[in-house]
């Protein structure tokens, strides 16, 4: 086990005095508590739920005072964990099936904790005296500490922790560790803003040479309405240290999201790093809607749109507002999990005429959005009907960017029959464990059909969407990603080309449809943004739907 010290603050707990002696105590003890760092503990399978003093029992709910509130204090190596509200420690004393928090000698080894780092800012909280960890699986209400599973970065999410900074000292930053071969920017931050000339400070430990590309709108000297791929970093020697600084011409590059991508080499290793940033001075270039309706939509009637140029409507279940923030009929999916836009760790953001989508190791969020609520009313289409995003993505590994489909009848449970269509699944990553793959996914899934489900055809299929059209990938460039389904036929495009078609299933035919855009990460790959400092960003410029006349 690693023990993880280094944003832990010890916090010596002064007893208050109900009569101090002078106003000398009265400072000292203001100073003491002024020097202590204090954290709310979220549970990261319930991202909605936080540790807290419920009286004698180590209680969690969603609430927001004092009870809430934790310190780690330092002892023999170990983390006693200190309640604000009542002084008093997190324990096991009187057994693991169920969590103290009582008044407990500074000795006692069932009230010292070891606190493990799974991944970035995720812990979990080992108990020194059985070796378990303090988690919520069976959720009565309060914590056990009866798991001797330990957890990691797939599994055992109910024993894992993330510790948010409320008060005090504010810890420093985890420190991220540097490994050789591999790309690092120091300078600007991940998923920042930028404007004009922008050195980009970055370093490649054992690499020698770099060059930097970003997608480009079409100029004179490049016509094609695609835009093209432009090098605007080439030859650059990299120090002794594999440090190097190449400087993006932003105000010649779209305007909004942009993708840097930074390649290193030595004579036998080779690496890419790919910089998301938001270019707040470049060129107005292919964003909004456009006037005309897409070809695939050909005697179909625009019934829904959303350009996401307006404060975004978002709730948990969808109520008062035009879209649910979870999976209707239960089974989200994702290993950092979908967050509500309630949430103080609120993963959505309006930017411009986009929507952001942000995923976040540090704040333990991500986002999804359902046009159905979690009652089953909301947006629908009936066929024939056609429904396209225009979208960018990250390719962070792990991270999941998707626009897919879903038949109505789901939002009454995951043993309905439903059809789901996805128009884009992208597995971000590169590298060893990653899937290595600029195109991205399209998938047919006939859910709980018996037999007959299974005999259906559908489709499974990656699009090697850097072969054609403008030839670049979903993390380089907006793209329109789209699904027609008829009576006859299920159609799938990506810029208006047809990229897949398969018959259109018997479900399909007769349920309404409605759409999911989200950010996920997982999908069988491995979680890794440490590079990218946790954070990575998904933009939805539009969402359209089209509906024809039944056929």
């Amino acid at each position: 086990m690693n023990l993880f010290a280094s944003v832990m603050m010890a916090c010596p707990f002064a007893y208050a005095q109900e009569n101090p002696a002078d106003d000398a105590s009265k400072i000292q003890n203001t100073t003491s508590a002024d020097k202590i760092t204090y954290y709310r503990i979220q549970n990261r399978w319930k991202s909605d739920q936080y540790i807290y003093d419920g009286g004698t029992d180590l209680k969690y709910g969603s609430g927001n005072d004092d009870s809430y509130l934790w310190c780690l204090e330092e002892k023999d190596g170990f983390k006693r964990i200190r309640n604000k509200s009542t002084g008093e420690y997190a324990n096991i004393k009187n057994g693991e099936a169920k969590v103290e928090c009582t008044v407990t000698e500074d000795t006692d080894r069932t009230a010292q904790w070891i606190v493990n780092t799974i991944d970035g800012t995720i812990k979990s909280l080992q108990n020194r005296s059985n070796d378990k960890f303090l988690n919520i699986e069976k959720k009565l209400g309060y914590a056990g500490c009866d798991l001797d599973k330990e957890p990691n970065e797939t599994n055992w999410f109910s024993s894992q922790w993330k510790l948010i900074y409320v008060s005090g000292p504010v810890p420093p930053p985890e420190s991220i560790v540097k490994l050789q071969y591999m790309t690092y920017v120091n300078s600007p931050e991940y998923c920042s803003d930028i404007k004009g000339r922008t050195a980009i400070k970055f370093s490649a430990k054992g690499m020698t040479d770099a060059e930097a590309t970003c997608w480009h709108q079409p100029t004179t000297e490049n016509p094609d309405p695609w835009g093209y791929e432009s090098k605007f970093a080439e030859n650059i020697k990299l120090d002794a240290e594999g440090n190097g600084t190449i400087e993006f011409p932003a105000d010649d590059f779209p305007y909004g999201p942009v993708t840097i991508k930074i390649r290193t080499w030595n004579e036998k290793k080779k690496d890419n790093c790919y910089l998301q940033l938001y270019n707040k001075d470049g060129v107005i270039w292919n964003q909004g809607i456009p006037k005309e309706s897409p070809a695939p939509a050909e005697d179909m009637k625009l019934i829904y749109v959303d350009d996401f140029d307006k404060p975004l409507s978002i709730s948990k279940d969808g109520q008062g507002a035009t879209y649910c923030s979870h999976k209707p009929g239960g089974g989200d999916f994702s290993a950092v999990p979908f967050t509500d836009f309630e949430a103080p760790n609120n993963p959505f953001s309006q930017v411009d005429s986009y929507m952001r989508i942000r995923c976040s190791k540090n704040t333990n969020s991500t986002g999804l959005i359902s046009s159905l609520r979690i009652d089953g009313t909301g947006f629908t289409a009936n066929v024939p009907c056609y429904f396209e995003c225009r979208m960018i993505g990250p390719t962070a590994p792990g991270s999941w960017p998707a626009f897919w489909l879903m038949t109505r009848s789901v939002f009454k449970g995951l043993k309905e029959p439903a059809d789901e269509l996805d128009t884009i699944e992208a597995y971000g990553g590169e590298g060893p464990k990653s899937p290595n793959q600029t195109g991205y996914w399209i998938a047919t899934h006939y859910w709980n059909q018996g037999e007959e489900g299974k005999k259906q055809k559908g489709i499974y299929q990656q699009i090697p969407m850097t072969k054609i059209g403008g030839k670049s990938s979903w993390y380089s460039t907006f793209h329109i990603y789209g699904t027609k389904i008829t009576m006859t036929d299920t159609i799938y495009y990506c810029d208006n080309i047809e990229v897949g078609r398969h018959p259109t299933g018997k479900l399909s035919k007769t349920e309404p449809w409605f759409f999911f855009v989200n950010l996920a990460t997982g999908g069988g790959w491995p979680v890794n943004l440490k590079r990218y400092n946790n954070t990575v960003d998904m933009y939805v410029d539009y969402v359209r739907v089209y509906q024809g006349n039944k056929e």
